[in-house]
């Protein structure tokens, strides 16, 4: 069955998006620890110039990112930055604007996913497809839907019944938008949006509430 149109929504410059990444039936993405940590190194390295990071939540068999699309002149700069010799097809096409920002965030989702699965592969020798194409990308409509999209993010776990308590779930953002540590997250546009950490805090605490737990 076709995919709704708009769970594929086209990616554009300095807009928001719900990112939903699932293994195929009967997979998973990590069997530890460490393969979530070379997760998010990867995601950071293939992803880091072309967007910004809001929300994360990695459970075994799917994840979900609220990210922003930078600025079309910020990733032209720092494509540009680059050694020549580095950039790949895909982007020398975008910096001449050959191509547009769908295609070009479209192909490094994409070669992020293959570089992803072949270091698993390797590591837990298997062969194959890791994930189910396409990742779904959902645009953010409004205040209310951004708002909305962090909390389901962070209160994932509990809605998959994978933890009581899901502030204290290692994997996912919640725990680092409140914490001092280095982060590439957007943490203080995070915090401002909901207006300080307390009322982070008491937003995701009565949200969570309403939508997993009320019968």
């Amino acid at each position: 069955m076709p995919i709704p149109k708009q769970l594929t929504a086209a990616f554009e410059c300095d807009k928001f998006y719900h990112i939903v990444c699932k293994s195929l039936p009967e997979q998973v993405l990590f069997k530890s620890d460490e393969n979530r940590l070379f997760f998010l190194k990867r995601y950071q390295q293939f992803l880091g110039l072309f967007i910004s990071t809001y929300a994360y939540c990695l459970l075994d068999n799917h994840v979900y990112f609220l990210i922003k699309v930078n600025k079309e002149s910020a990733i032209k700069n720092a494509l540009s930055a680059n050694p020549s010799e580095t950039r790949t097809v895909v982007q020398r096409k975008f910096l001449s604007s050959d191509v547009g920002t769908d295609e070009l965030l479209e192909r490094q989702f994409n070669s992020f996913f293959v570089s992803y699965t072949r270091s698993f592969n390797i590591h837990h020798k298997r062969k194959g497809h890791l994930f189910d194409s396409p990742f779904k990308r959902i645009a953010i409509e409004n205040d209310v839907h951004l708002t909305q999209v962090i909390i389901y993010i962070h209160a994932n776990a509990l809605k998959h019944k994978l933890v009581k308590d899901f502030t204290l779930f290692k994997w996912s953002s919640y725990q680092t938008v409140l914490s001092g540590k280095m982060t590439q997250l957007k943490r203080e546009e995070v915090i401002e949006w909901f207006g300080s950490k307390e009322k982070f805090i008491e937003a995701h605490k009565s949200q969570s509430e309403y939508y997993y737990t009320s019968e």
